[in-house]
């Protein structure tokens, strides 16, 4: 029967979801501990299953007592996954693999003739077996029980203080040493590969979670740019609890609907929200092509402004030609509005500049937003207005006055509430944009 490529892999998945079975729920996935538990596991099985070809090998030679220790030792190894299932913690589970392999070779050590047994080399497996399942100072403390344990058969042999008897003769000890290497370089090799594929694993799943909070950082990044300045978030990330500057030289522009309210009578809640979704990501594009600031949306209005939070000395000329292109968009927007949704949709323009205070408010769903007089008088341009128009007042009209790309007729006084009377303007076209 021929072996597929995948029929590997497969195999190696198979055996990672038997050991992760294993695992206690209890243990988090991607720690430390959690790795610990999966090499403890992986280990178990496979010394536990290399034992097997020992005990048919014993009891053909005539060995079936040295045949019952080393079933009782293997046995145990699989009774260490269970241990682990069951709730034992990984530090214990991991000396339990140490305690029952040092205990199955010293055994085997002082049936087949101590310091000269074939199996005496094996013990230098311990060592790197209990760093596997516990770590440095686990390894080490082995390591040191199986020098003393090495140097002890040794001086015992030495001194003739323990008789071991000689039970095998050179052919079987050559045999037994011979097949004893293979299985343990089959061990430590299939060990070597389990940890090193259950370490590559964890380390997929700390990369995999590492590009995952990279990328929630880069979504929560780019939404809080959305929300907030650039500059704005940098300060805060620098640590400013509160922001709050003034501005001496800025520019605000609102816009509303005409008759918002009698058109929302006549669209369902659906059909609303997407007429204004059109309309203002419309105006985004526009503000972003200008580099203004988009402040906010209330309802159907619409807040920009210049020269705020960086500083624009421009800011009057950039709002005025940002509001001539956007009221030629929407006027070639509002026939395709109409198509879509059967309104008729005017909107009013209104220009103020001044100074105002921005800032961050709140704690929670915070927002910059702008504050004075200056924004106030701009919201009353607005709503003074007249339709399709572009309405500005005196602060403004001061500042493009002698700019050649716009072109200003002069509205006269009106009555601004709570302002008095005010001189305003209209901003018709401008020449070039």
């Amino acid at each position: 029967m021929s072996i597929t490529k995948n029929q590997p892999i497969r195999l190696i998945h198979t055996f990672g979801r038997i050991i992760n079975w294993f695992v206690p729920k209890s243990s988090k996935k991607k720690t430390t501990e959690h790795l610990r538990y999966q090499s403890v596991i992986a280990l178990s099985l496979i010394i536990g299953s290399s034992g097997f070809p020992f005990i048919f090998i014993f009891y053909v030679m005539g060995y079936p007592h040295v045949a019952a220790v080393v079933l009782w030792s293997f046995a145990a190894f699989y009774f260490i996954p269970f241990i682990c299932r069951w709730g034992a913690s990984v530090k214990v589970a991991s000396h339990l693999v140490s305690i029952n392999y040092y205990q199955c070779h010293f055994c085997l050590a002082m049936l087949f003739g101590g310091i000269s047994a074939p199996n005496t080399m094996w013990f230098i497996a311990l060592p790197m077996i209990a760093i596997l399942t516990g770590g440095i100072s686990h390894g080490v403390l082995w390591g040191m029980i199986t020098t003393l344990s090495i140097l002890g058969l040794y001086g015992l042999e030495l001194y003739e203080l323990v008789y071991f008897p000689k039970a095998l003769n050179s052919e079987e000890i050559l045999f037994i040493h011979s097949l004893g290497s293979i299985g343990l370089t089959y061990a430590v090799l299939s060990s070597a590969c389990a940890y090193e594929l259950l370490k590559e694993s964890a380390l997929d799943q700390r990369k995999r979670a590492e590009r995952q909070l990279l990328n929630a950082n880069q979504e929560v990044e780019t939404l809080l740019h959305n929300i907030l300045p650039i500059p704005i978030v940098s300060r805060l990330k620098a640590g400013e609890k509160t922001i709050a500057d003034e501005f001496q030289n800025v520019s605000v522009l609102f816009f509303d609907i005409v008759g918002f309210t009698m058109i929302s009578e006549r669209m369902s809640p659906s059909e609303l929200v997407h007429l204004l979704n059109d309309l203002f990501t419309m105006m985004d594009h526009i503000v972003e092509r200008y580099k203004l600031l988009k402040v906010k949306t209330i309802g159907d209005a619409y807040m920009v402004a210049a020269g705020v939070p960086v500083v624009q000395l421009d800011h009057a000329e950039r709002l005025a030609l940002c509001a001539i292109d956007m009221m030629v968009q929407f006027n070639k927007w509002k026939n395709q509005a109409h198509q879509k949704y059967n309104q008729d949709l005017d909107i009013r323009m209104g220009i103020n500049s001044g100074s105002l205070v921005a800032g961050v408010i709140g704690r929670s769903n915070f927002a910059y937003d702008v504050w004075g007089d200056t924004v106030n008088i701009a919201a009353r341009m607005e709503s003074h207005g007249l339709a399709n128009h572009i309405q500005m007042s005196e602060a403004t009209y001061s500042l493009i006055k002698n700019d050649d790309r716009f072109q200003v007729i002069p509205r006269g006084e009106i009555e601004v509430k709570g302002k008095g009377v005010m001189n305003v303007y209209f901003l018709t076209a401008a020449t070039s944009t």
